[in-house]
């Protein structure tokens, strides 16, 4: 028989008790009345130590939960700091890198339009050069052309020549 039990069984001497007329007392029989109750004394201690046991387990199951729950919580709290900061991390390399390429963008830009103006001056400088020097070279040429062309005329002429006087000695020759 359980705790429970021998309670249920008090409870039943007492209602079942002969009832004392006009006092709202019952008549119950001490022996049973003591066996039952000596019995519950006997258990009790064993039944609050389960009940106290199992009280204490469930607090404990309680800490370790509420403990566990806590854990997760923060290591939820610190795996969404650490996507916030990854994000802020790398909305700083995107910011960062978007500037470094408008710096390069505008670098080459500033490189290109300086290429541009110096070959644009040294082209203005070249055509310059040679609008100035042309006529001394078209006068060159000429004159190069010219001492080239009476070099040609003279070996014409004296090839010419020779050939008359060869020409005019086989003739003599022959008559």
């Amino acid at each position: 028989m359980d705790i429970t039990q021998a309670l249920d069984k008090l409870e039943m001497m007492i209602e079942e008790a002969r009832k004392i007329p006009f006092t709202g007392k019952v008549m119950l029989d001490p022996v049973d009345l003591l066996e039952s109750l000596d019995f519950i004394r006997s258990v009790l201690p064993s039944e609050l130590s389960a009940a106290v046991k199992v009280i204490r387990e469930k607090e404990q199951i309680l800490t370790d939960a509420k403990i566990k729950a806590d854990r997760s919580i923060t290591d939820a709290k610190d795996y969404v700091k650490q996507l916030v900061d990854e994000s802020e991390i790398k909305r700083n390399i995107d910011r960062k890198a978007e500037e470094v390429l408008n710096n390069a963008r505008q670098s080459a830009n500033e490189v290109r339009y300086g290429a541009y103006k110096y070959a644009n001056e040294v082209l203005s400088h070249v055509e310059n050069v040679v609008l100035a020097i042309s006529p001394m070279i078209k006068r060159e040429v000429i004159d190069q052309m010219d001492y080239h062309m009476e070099e040609i005329i003279d070996s014409i002429r004296a090839n010419h020549e020779s050939l008359q006087s060869a020409s005019t000695s086989t003739s003599e020759e022959y008559i």
